[in-house]
């Protein structure tokens, strides 16, 4: 007699299926498995951080939007900056965003900007890949974003610390508004 509940019904006792050794279903069966983790995880260790330009303050030489890869700097990397390199970095008043800029002067050196031309260290250096989209001359108002944009009076760069500047000159948020970054604060070099 069945009961109507079927927890209560009886079941019948079945042995367990018999397994096979592990060894059997490991890397010898499966090589193209194997193969493909194996890939995945070069793959994913050699990828570079991804880096998508925020704003215009690069252009020409890096367009709004352009996707590329961070090669990340080291400490002996960090070390061998120069005037002239771009770089990623963390905004000095807001450590949670980075952005790209040029450096334009090193710990010690004088800068100054006279009616958008830059001297460093009393000497304009060549630079090619700037460009100037307002041809006035702001003085803006004191405290204004404007405030330095053309002119700045003479900065000495603090030892351990980098000015730098956008390429796009009169659209670039950079170290004239908000000083000199710490050479810590340097992340890598787009690539």
């Amino acid at each position: 007699m069945t009961s109507p509940n079927p927890r209560l019904q009886r079941t019948r006792w079945r042995a367990p299926l018999s397994r096979k050794p592990l060894g059997d279903y490991g890397i010898r069966r499966r090589p193209r498995l194997t193969v493909t983790c194996v890939v995945t995880v070069l793959a994913l260790a050699g990828c570079r951080r991804q880096f998508v330009m925020p704003t215009s303050g690069m252009e020409p030489t890096i367009k709004f939007g352009a996707r590329f890869s961070i090669q990340p700097f080291d400490s002996a990397d960090r070390a061998k900056v120069a005037r002239g390199d771009i770089v990623v970095f963390r905004l000095p008043r807001d450590r949670d965003q980075m952005q790209v800029r040029r450096i334009v002067a090193l710990g010690g050196d004088t800068v100054e900007i006279r009616a958008k031309h830059l001297l460093v260290n009393n000497s304009e250096p060549v630079e090619t890949y700037v460009t100037h989209t307002d041809p006035n001359i702001s003085e803006g108002p004191p405290g204004s974003l404007n405030a330095g944009r053309d002119n700045m009076a003479p900065h000495v760069v603090q030892p351990g610390k980098v000015f730098l500047l956008g390429d796009n000159r009169d659209n670039s948020f950079d170290s004239r508004f908000w000083g000199d970054v710490p050479i810590e604060d340097l992340l890598g070099r787009p690539k």
